[in-house]
Formats: structure tokens, sequence, C-alpha cells
């Protein structure tokens, strides 16, 4: 037998690479500074959430649909920590002033919090398998298809979606269930998931597989 003949066979079907064995949905950074009305990001930054509190919904049923169907959950949070960030980080955005660890606005959002037998991972910069367990878990766990959503789409989403992919992870993108501050950067970013990663789909669509083996 060649090695060609050992090679696993090619997946593009969104119902096999959504089988609940090995997928896992990570919800990226939905967290009180960025999304609720009363973090900095609105509170102090003067920046909007407007397009971000409209996906609270769509993740909410994402994670309710993953959860039953037994899909692993992963939950990233992003954290400022003098010690912790890269100096490339503090050169950019200075002491940590957002997301500051054991603070109300670091916290994942009430409608999305982890139950306790979900993973959570803390990061210190944009990408979440950069200083982090998560690629061992993941491996760990058998996962081979990671489902996208949160914020920012352009940002930490894309940087971690990215590296996921070059460590062979393929990613399917819940289209509703990610936002950006910026329309243009959103749609843009979705249009290269689309071309250069995986599959570019609705929350619909993916709970209506995941509903099938329930």
């Amino acid at each position: 037998m060649s090695w060609h003949d050992k090679l696993p066979q090619r997946v593009t079907g969104l119902a096999d690479l959504l089988r609940p064995a090995h997928a896992a949905l990570v919800m990226v950074d939905m967290q009180n500074d960025f999304v609720h009305d009363d973090g900095i990001l609105v509170k102090q930054w003067g920046k909007t959430n407007l397009r971000i509190k409209p996906i609270i919904p769509r993740c909410v049923s994402l994670l309710e649909s993953a959860r039953r169907a037994d899909v692993t959950v992963v939950h990233l949070q992003v954290i400022n920590d003098l010690l912790r960030n890269s100096e490339s980080w503090h050169n950019h955005w200075g002491p940590p002033c957002c997301v500051v660890a054991d603070t109300w606005g670091a916290a994942i959002i009430d409608e999305l919090q982890p139950r306790a037998d979900e993973v959570v991972i803390t990061k210190f910069t944009y990408d979440g398998f950069v200083g982090t367990l998560l690629d061992a878990i993941l491996r760990r766990l058998c996962i081979r298809t990671i489902v996208w959503a949160g914020v920012d789409s352009d940002v930490c989403v894309r940087d971690t979606a990215a590296h996921g992919f070059a460590l062979g992870y393929s990613p399917v993108f819940a289209r509703d269930a990610m936002a950006s501050e910026s329309d243009v950067a959103h749609d843009g970013v979705l249009q290269t998931f689309a071309e250069h990663y995986g599959p570019v789909v609705e929350t619909a669509e993916i709970e209506a597989i995941w509903r099938q083996v329930l």
C-alpha cells in the first residue's frame, strides 16, 4: 500500500465537517468591555457596539445547540496584563485599561456564561493559540473542525481561525454570530474566510445539522 492510500479522504460536506464527535464551537471574546453598553468600548473609548449587540441572540442559540448535540465548547477571553502581554502589544495599546483580569469588563457576558464542564482559555493577544493550551486541548479531544463565533471578526476571530487552519483544523464560520465594529472590515474578512479557509454559513444551517444527531 502506497502512502497515497493511507491519507484520509477529503472532507468537504458541511454535515461531515460538523459531526459533533470531532467538532468544537469556539466563542471568541464575548466580554462585557467589548459587548455591553456599559463596557469600556462604548463608555470610555466612544466606539460603537451597534453591530456587535445584534449577534448575541445568534451566539446564544448556537451555544445552546452545541450543548444539546454534545459538541465541545470553548470560550476564549482576552486579558490585558503588564507581565503577560507582549512588548508589541504594550507598545501599541499602552498600560492595561480594558478587559483587565478580575474585573467586570473582562468577564464573559451573562448570556453566554460558560458551564462548569466547558473549556475557558485565557489569552494575552489576539490569537487564541499563542501562549495557551488551546491546541493541546483540541487535539486531546480529537477535534478536527472548529466553528467560529464572536468578536471581532476582523481581529481576534481572524487571527485565531487563521492559525487554527495552519495547524490543520477545518474552520466553519457562523456568519451571523460574529461581528466587527466596521461593516467594511467585517464584509472583507468574511470574503477572505470563504475564499481561503472554509465555509461561511448562517447559524441556522449549523444548528439544523446538529439537530439531526439528537
